[in-house]
């Protein structure tokens, strides 16, 4: 098979044919990448199957044949029907080679008009063994950290934080990214320091609603909750704005999974969804949740 070499040029999406098992693909030409300054620098869209095994939220051992969105220098964008936790281990299996994965953050779904529905995960891999999991070599620059300075969600404090291509699509998406806290002693949210500490931490105080960017109008009317392979879920909406709103329900979703929703919702009617991250949650009498839906910015 053909090594693909990543070289600064033109941008070029390749997808390939349909694939019914984990063979080999035949020789592909060279992919090569745009010098962009974005994180998408060094990014290939293309579609290569790979087997995933693991286990789920829910404690149950899976092992799907799905495809790639994208592939970076650091891992890859793949597609799972699956809810997984935050750093997920995960075992890569393609053309007799397998590999250790970690499940960096869930930052899509995709359930219209694709060969696999699920949700979209960007899953991180060590250099040399991505490389030779997908057989591409990227230039020795798209291997490259960039610092952060982020704090804890939870306690505060703050680091500075080397990003990976990955963690930092990640965090570009869903504005923030979970990963161990030495103080709490757990794996917690961390979030981009964008102003002064005193004042971020001032501002992290506050409740969700408070932070909203754009002004959100009160309402009573039905939102229909749906994710891949599961029921839809007719929950009352009670705010929405520009970018996004909240809903309470008596199902439980976990903060940065992602759904697709509509508001208004009549049943029988072409009602339209949009997709969303679950942004915050919070507990209420009567066994309910209230949740806020960040909508997916394009």
């Amino acid at each position: 098979m053909a090594t693909m070499n990543a070289l600064p040029a033109k941008d070029i999406s390749v997808t390939l044919g349909a694939v019914g098992s984990l063979m080999a693909p035949p020789d592909l030409p060279n992919i090569e990448l745009p010098p962009l300054q974005s994180v998408r620098q060094f990014r290939i869209s293309i579609a290569l199957p790979v087997e995933v095994v693991g286990i789920d939220l829910h404690g149950n051992e899976f092992s799907d044949v799905t495809y790639t969105e994208q592939v970076s220098s650091h891992g890859a964008n793949l597609v799972l029907n699956r809810q997984l936790g935050p750093d997920q281990q995960l075992l890569l299996k393609r053309n007799g080679s397998q590999a250790v994965a970690r499940a960096v953050g869930q930052i899509g779904i995709r359930d219209m008009n694709v060969r696999v529905s699920g949700f979209l995960y960007a899953v991180a891999l060590p250099e040399i063994t991505n490389q030779q999991l997908w057989n591409v070599v990227f230039p020795p620059d798209a291997n490259g950290f960039t610092n952060f300075q982020m704090y804890c969600d939870k306690c505060k404090d703050c680091v500075t934080v080397a990003l990976d291509e990955i963690k930092r699509s990640v965090l570009e998406i869903n504005h923030r990214l979970c990963r161990t806290c030495s103080i709490c002693a757990t794996a917690t949210f961390w979030s981009e320091v964008k102003e002064s500490i005193s004042s971020s931490a001032s501002q992290t105080e506050t409740s969700p609603e408070d932070r909203r960017k754009q002004r959100r109008v009160k309402m009573k009317t039905s939102a229909c909750i749906c994710r891949p392979g599961e029921e839809a879920d007719v929950a009352q909406a009670l705010d929405i704005s520009r970018g996004g709103l909240s809903f309470r329900s008596s199902h439980e979703y976990i903060e940065d999974t992602w759904v697709r929703i509509a508001v208004p919702y009549t049943p029988g009617n072409a009602n339209i969804f949009v997709a969303g991250r679950i942004a915050w949650r919070r507990s209420t009498a009567s066994d309910m949740w209230e949740y806020g839906v960040q909508y997916e910015e394009k």
